[in-house]
């Protein structure tokens, strides 16, 4: 008996607008913008996938955030910072999420293509060891495909 092995989630365009402000003690101070394709999408098992993006605009900081599409709901799934000083030494900070939203639209182009358009997220997340905190703002959109793992044969 020949039965599907199950479909792969593939990336195959993506791209964020990023606005964040730093909002610690109440003072908001905006962060650069970032507009950026750089979207790492690691393979995962239909229909759920996990998107990584994360951009340093040629720094020697970045900042990442995280998503996650499962149960038919697009989630945002965390926030982190990272610095490199002069001396070489790499600092990253975590931050936990104090509030989040994600609006989008999911529209199957044609049978194993879809586009997530996301309309609007905004996040605010606090860093656990300084308390530092992030109002992160953006929109968006990725084109995703689910690729065929091939076929197994089963007695």
């Amino acid at each position: 008996m020949t039965t599907p092995n199950g479909l792969t989630v593939r990336l195959a365009n993506a791209v964020m607008t990023i606005e964040t402000k730093d909002t610690t003690n109440g003072i908001s101070k905006n962060l650069p913008t970032i507009t950026t394709t750089k979207i790492n999408f690691p393979p995962s098992v239909f229909p759920n996938f996990f998107m990584a993006i994360a951009d340093n605009n040629g720094l020697t900081n970045s900042r990442s955030l995280y998503f996650k599409y499962e149960n038919n709901d697009l989630s945002f799934d965390g926030y982190s910072e990272r610095y490199v000083t002069e001396e070489g030494n790499e600092f990253t900070f975590s931050y936990t999420t104090l509030e989040s939203s994600v609006s989008f639209d999911h529209t199957e182009i044609s049978p194993g293509k879809h586009e997530f358009a996301i309309t609007a997220f905004k996040v605010l997340a606090k860093e656990t060891r300084s308390g530092e905190t992030r109002e992160i703002t953006g929109r968006g959109h990725a084109f995703v495909r689910y690729v065929d793992r091939g076929w197994r044969t089963s007695s």
